[in-house]
């Protein structure tokens, strides 16, 4: 009878280990899973504002190069909850407190028979903190490069994009459940763990090289910092 009860108490016991690692194995995909579909949805919702963008000269675009976090804003032909016309002022942007992914749409207006002069800047609208809704919450990095006429990739283009054949649009997303395990300030150390692409690189394979360090972002959990995911998209213009 003793040995009867110390052998079923062993196999209790890996069961239980059994089910423990397995669990632990289910959560991590679905976290997984979950980051790369809300991925998918940001650029694919990307993807739908700039195939809708206003293509002539006179209209400006905003792809703002910065430390860290990149931002864009555009006209395009899509829906805001207001205005009198359906042209609209996208705009991209990582919150600096929060670290999530907000999109602003602004309408624009003019009356039929005057024209709207998107080339100076006392005619278009301001977008403020309040326009801006949480597109991707689990979204920390947003870094914007060119895909030029030539082939390459850049930092920069010129101002009327004329050089730019395509936008390369990366995103970096940390999943609900090891987000709540970081501080803002530990969520900015994260994002700024993942650096601005060398000229002529791509963001995503400098990020992937980045997190096989023993030393990336020190301080962070090794388990947060380990389930950070990334996803690019080129989008073409012309």
């Amino acid at each position: 009878m003793m040995v009867a009860c110390a052998v079923l108490v062993v196999l209790v016991a890996l069961v239980s280990q059994i089910i423990t690692v397995t669990s632990r194995s289910i959560n991590a995909s679905t976290r997984k899973l979950g980051s790369i579909a809300e991925m998918r949805t940001v650029l694919d919702r990307i993807g739908v504002d700039l195939s809708a963008r206003l293509r002539r000269t006179d209209v400006p675009s905003a792809f703002s190069k910065a430390s860290t976090n990149d931002s864009l804003a555009f006209f395009s032909e899509v829906d805001s909850y207001d205005g009198t016309r359906r042209i609209s002022l996208v705009s991209y942007r990582i919150n600096a407190s929060t670290y999530q992914l907000e999109r602003a749409v602004v309408a624009t207006n003019w009356a039929g028979t005057s024209a709207l002069n998107f080339s100076s800047t006392s005619t278009l609208p301001t977008v403020s903190d309040t326009d801006y809704d949480v597109l991707g919450p689990g979204i920390l990095r947003l870094e914007i490069c060119f895909l030029k006429t030539d082939g390459k990739t850049s930092n920069s283009a010129s101002a009327d994009l004329s050089d730019v054949a395509g936008f390369i649009v990366a995103v970096a997303a940390l999943d609900a459940s090891n987000r709540k395990t970081l501080s803002p300030a530990q969520l900015k150390q994260l994002a700024e763990a993942l650096p601005d692409p060398n000229e002529g690189s791509q963001p995503i394979s400098q990020w992937q090289t980045e997190v096989k360090k023993q030393d990336f972002a020190p301080g962070i959990p090794l388990q947060a910092a380990r389930a950070v995911r990334f996803f690019q998209r080129t989008f073409q213009v012309r």
